[in-house]
């Protein structure tokens, strides 16, 4: 329907192009079905949240940004756990692709001040990275 919906020439442009998954089997079905769409915009990004299982992230060669972080949820009883290792991992995965990652918040996690894990002062270092796609100029 994406092609359908999409805003005539003039204006895509200003419209980026994403879609969210949370695990394994999501990443592969939604990551195929977004790259099939790239000639419509600017940026292609992947939305890796809220992250609820090791993802190996495919297709990253052809993606121009990823976003990851875990659930924030009102309740840390109803959160679903996001472990630091899995985000780790996706950060990992772009800068070896060389695509730009923005880390959104850890996941509601009783143990923070604020507990939906989006104050990066109370992260690891070396998840406080947010970085953004440089846009493709059309020829």
């Amino acid at each position: 329907n994406v092609r359908g919906m999409w805003p005539d020439d003039r204006y895509r442009e200003n419209v980026w192009l994403g879609t969210s998954v949370s695990d394994q089997e999501t990443a592969g079905d939604w990551t195929e079905r977004l790259i099939h769409l790239g000639d419509l915009t600017p940026i292609l990004f992947l939305s890796v949240e809220p992250l609820l299982g090791p993802v190996k992230v495919p297709h990253l060669d052809q993606l121009d940004w990823v976003i990851v972080g875990g659930e924030s949820h009102r309740s840390e009883k109803t959160a679903r756990h996001c472990d630091d290792e899995w985000i780790r991992d996706v950060v990992e995965q772009c800068r070896s692709a060389d695509v730009p990652v923005f880390v959104k918040q850890l996941g509601t996690r009783q143990e923070l001040k604020h507990k939906n894990g989006g104050n990066m002062a109370e992260w690891p270092a070396d998840l406080r990275v947010r970085e953004f796609p440089a846009l493709r100029v059309a020829s």
